[in-house]
């Protein structure tokens, strides 16, 4: 038999749903920038001395990057007490391009001028520029260039020097990069390089190769004849950034 008031049938009870919660929206996170790569200047001389892990990673960078470059001249080059280093860093603390210069007084050729003498012209010697093959095509190597010419803008504005002039031994690779920042081969920047070598050859070797560039920021280009400063006035200048 059937049950109540069924009219005979047997009844089918559907178990109740369940009413299924909305959906959550998953919350959209603000896309966060990486933090902008971070430059900072070192002088090897001084108190603010670059890290030696960053030392060491600026070693192995050259090395990966710059192969016409003798590995055995790296090391002595970036230990040098003239140096002074602009490192670019990402926000994990990795050299990811760096520049080594050293800024150099020259006195007028023909007499041995003394210490006291007036400032002929300020040389900024860009003896090293590297960047990871991750981070070139971004402008860093024109920033650190900007940096080392300001470098030397205020060093020469505080020796009151009116011709200061950049020179860099250019790799041919990378010859185009340098002409674009306004370097130019020339007689001059050859005869700067073979004086620097003759005044101290192990600080200023000849790469062999490489094609000597300059880049003069101020009155007239360096005269062939200019005299590096003596032992006793070739204090190199800084200036904190």
């Amino acid at each position: 038999g059937g049950g109540e008031g069924d009219g005979g049938r047997g009844s089918v009870w559907a178990r109740p749903r369940r009413a299924r919660p909305p959906a959550l929206r998953a919350r959209s996170r603000p896309h966060r920038r990486p933090p902008p790569p971070q430059v900072t200047l070192h002088h090897s001389c001084q108190r603010r001395a670059a890290p030696r892990a960053a030392l060491k990673q600026l070693e192995k960078l050259c090395q990966q990057t710059l192969p016409n470059l003798p590995t055995g001249l790296i090391s002595p080059l970036l230990h040098a007490d003239a140096s002074s280093h602009l490192l670019l860093t990402d926000a994990g603390g990795r050299v990811k391009a760096a520049l080594t210069f050293r800024l150099v007084t020259l006195h007028h050729m023909g007499t041995h001028a003394p210490s006291n003498a007036s400032i002929e012209q300020l040389l900024c010697d860009v003896v090293l520029l590297a960047v990871a093959p991750d981070a070139q095509c971004r402008g860093h190597g024109s920033r650190l260039l900007g940096l080392a010419r300001q470098q030397l803008r205020d060093a020469a504005a505080r020796v009151g020097s009116p011709a200061h002039t950049l020179l860099v031994q250019a790799d041919d690779t990378a010859a185009a990069f340098w002409r674009k920042q306004g370097f130019r081969a020339s007689a001059a920047a050859r005869e700067l390089v073979s004086e620097l070598c003759a005044w101290r050859a192990a600080e200023n070797p000849k790469f062999w190769g490489a094609t000597p560039m300059v880049a003069t920021m101020g009155g007239k280009a360096p005269r062939a004849g200019g005299r590096p400063a003596g032992d006793d006035d070739d204090a190199p200048l800084h200036t904190p950034l």
